[in-house]
């Protein structure tokens, strides 16, 4: 099935059902209808049997399906995905570009490369290059593959027998991987006999090499203006001198001592339990592991009590600030801001699994039960949140919505009309001027509108009194 039949599918769904909506069946939670909600953005949609089925369609040709845990297909504008049983099945289109992800097999294109990539996980690749020239593996016996895994260009022959690969201007070459290889580039050269002997070479810069990996390890440096060495004895610990950086280590990573000629300096003694350090931009760390720990950089504010239980992280980059508070696993608590402005463009928390409260700068969402303590991740919260949100609460400045029991008990108020119902019992509905108002009880056997000309009652869908 392409993704010119799952959009004529996702049209013949949404029609049929809507059409049955117009006929005002409503009983919830079995079937609810919402022609148009200002707050939550929905311009028409359908519910069934509770959580299980939802089709809903938003501004923008924002469209979606769900039937919960089993199937959600979503489309917006021109790009379509489609998810089963996620993660195990998912389909996206985005005009350009597709990918089909079915476990094991995947498959990707793009139309602006003209490339494709068809991999069945972990032992057969088939794929094109930009250049039209075939991209292949069948594991372990050979395979010829570019840009794999960011791997760059490898060649294999009855791996690990012989394996070449070429990336960023580097060649290299090995036999009985990781055995024995070498590699030439224009500015590094490496060898390696495995464990007796390995060498690199900074051409210019840096010289290490490992001599019966891991017991001892050298480096030395090939710059006249920044001399230095270093040698290492795994387990026992080294020495490390580069320029102002001194570094000494016994038994490591267990006790460290590393140094620098600007006074800043970071101790483990022993790693992890205690780590004290202090730098010259007002960056420092100590740590009393697990009781409590502090760092500090200039992007970054990292502290924690009774690791891994109670975190807090502060970080920024350029006009972002991001603050996360954690008594893990039970409260998760985000906060975002932008530029100078000191209220929040996003305010997050969550009570695991009990709710979740999420604040931007003009809406406000509460949701019950909350089992992703994360942001909404796609096709996972489309599929499973729905089975457990039995709550849920939206404000913004057209209005509010509530919605108990999947559609049970509903309550819709903004500046066009007010609305609420309890299941098939009762329902009321009015304008913004209360000046049309009608009442529904029992599933339509009385109804009772009053306007501000007349009144008229209903009785058993079909007799009708005026007055």
């Amino acid at each position: 099935m392409n993704s010119c039949h799952l959009k004529q599918l996702f049209i013949l769904l949404f029609t049929l059902l809507t059409f049955c909506a117009t006929a005002d069946l409503m009983l919830p939670p079995f079937f609810c209808y919402e022609p148009e909600n200002t707050v939550t953005g929905d311009c028409g949609r359908i519910r069934i049997l509770g959580p299980l089925l939802e089709i809903k369609n938003q501004q923008k040709e924002n469209s979606q399906i769900n039937i919960s845990p089993i199937m959600s297909l979503k489309q917006a504008e021109q790009k379509l995905g489609l998810d089963i049983l996620w993660p195990f099945f998912m389909i996206r289109d985005e005009g350009n570009a597709r990918i089909v992800w079915a476990f094991p097999f995947f498959h990707h294109s793009t139309d602006v490369s003209n490339t494709h990539d068809n991999y069945f996980a972990p032992l057969v690749f088939a794929g094109k290059r930009p250049d039209g020239t075939p991209s292949w593996f069948v594991f372990p016996f050979a395979g010829d593959v570019t840009d794999f895994m960011g791997l760059g260009q490898v060649r294999f022959l009855l791996f690990p027998l012989y394996c070449n690969s070429k990336r960023y201007g580097m060649e290299s070459h090995s036999i009985l991987w990781p055995l024995i290889g070498w590699a030439t580039g224009k500015s590094e050269e490496k060898f390696r006999l495995f464990p007796f002997y390995m060498r690199r070479e900074l051409k210019g810069v840096r010289v290490n090499e490992s001599y019966l990996w891991p017991l001892l390890s050298t480096a030395r440096s090939l710059q006249k203006n920044r001399q230095g060495y270093s040698f290492f004895s795994f387990p026992l610990g080294g020495y490390e001198k580069w320029g102002s950086l001194t570094n000494r280590s016994f038994l490591w990573p267990f006790f460290t001592w590393k140094t620098n000629a600007d006074s800043s300096f970071v101790i483990n003694a022993p790693w992890p339990f205690f780590r004290y350090g202090q730098g010259i931009k007002n960056e420092s760390v100590l740590f009393f592991w697990p009781f409590w720990g502090r760092s500090v950089s200039e992007q970054t504010e990292f502290s924690f009590y009774l690791w891994p239980f109670i975190i807090r992280l502060a970080t920024k980059s350029g006009q972002h600030r991001e603050n996360w508070n954690c008594i893990l696993p039970l409260y998760w608590h985000q906060e975002k801001w932008k530029g100078d402005n000191p209220q929040p463009i996003s305010n997050r928390h969550h009570v695991w699994p009990l709710f979740s409260v999420e604040q931007n700068q003009d809406s406000q969402k509460i949701e019950s039960l909350s089992l992703i303590p994360f942001n909404k991740i796609g096709a996972a919260y489309r599929l499973y949140s729905p089975l457990f949100r039995f709550f849920s609460l939206q404000k913004n400045r057209d209005g509010f919505y509530l919605d108990l029991l999947w559609g049970f008990f509903s309550l819709t108020d903004t500046e066009i009309i007010s609305k609420w119902n309890i299941g098939p019992l009762f329902s009321r509905e009015a304008d913004s001027s209360r000046a049309k108002v009608e009442y529904d009880f029992f599933f339509g056997l009385f109804k009772f509108r009053k306007t501000a000309d007349k009144n008229s009652c209903k009785l058993l869908y079909c007799i009708e009194f005026t007055y």
